[in-house]
């Protein structure tokens, strides 16, 4: 399968869910290289998102200097490898390898899907004053935690309290990641 038409699929596959069509796991098959190959949805995400921050925000007249730029794209590489790292080493260690990877595979083509439900809340800024466009962008940011709740229970057929768990711990890790780069590019 081309590169293009496994983006597509595993996109479709990430709507399907998203949609809480579950029979969209069923474009996941579980193995290592299409779990890898997932890992191309962060040329789609990654472009968006800055381009994004460029509009959004008037960066300062350092912001993309080299050291920046270093910082800013090892932040990307460790948010987007460690939480899957993460998740298959503990789904290996219990037992349920398959099911991580398939579950990586969805959670990588996912980002894909939450960007198009963020972008509204991201966007509306620039037309509207924030403290109005609030709402829509508070109810994108729960939209994304459902879904990716549900991604958890879909994958592993797990109940709420470990879905819960799971996205708790995503967005932990994230944070620390994003915490640290941002003390590196203040100082």
């Amino acid at each position: 399968m081309s590169l293009l038409s496994e983006a597509l699929t595993g996109i479709y596959g990430a709507y399907r869910l998203a949609r809480a069509d579950r029979r969209g796991m069923d474009l996941f098959d579980g193995t290592v290289e299409q779990c890898r190959r997932s890992f191309w949805a962060a040329a789609i995400v990654i472009p968006v998102m800055e381009g994004l921050r460029v509009l959004i925000k008037t960066p300062p007249e350092n912001a993309y200097n080299l050291d920046n730029l270093f910082i800013i794209a090892l932040t990307w590489i460790i948010t987007w490898t460690a939480f899957p790292v993460l998740m298959i080493t503990i789904g290996r260690q219990i037992g349920i390898e398959v099911a991580s990877i398939r579950y990586v595979t969805l959670y990588n083509w996912s980002n894909v899907i939450q960007v198009l439900i963020l972008l509204p809340g991201l966007v509306l800024p620039i037309f509207i004053p924030e403290s109005q466009a609030v709402f829509v962008s508070e109810l994108g940011q729960f939209i994304v935690l459902v879904y990716c709740g549900y991604m958890v229970r879909v994958a592993f057929g797990a109940g709420w309290g470990l879905c819960v768990a799971v996205v708790l711990l995503d967005i932990e890790l994230a944070s620390v990641v994003h915490g640290m780069a941002l003390h590196l590019l203040k100082g």
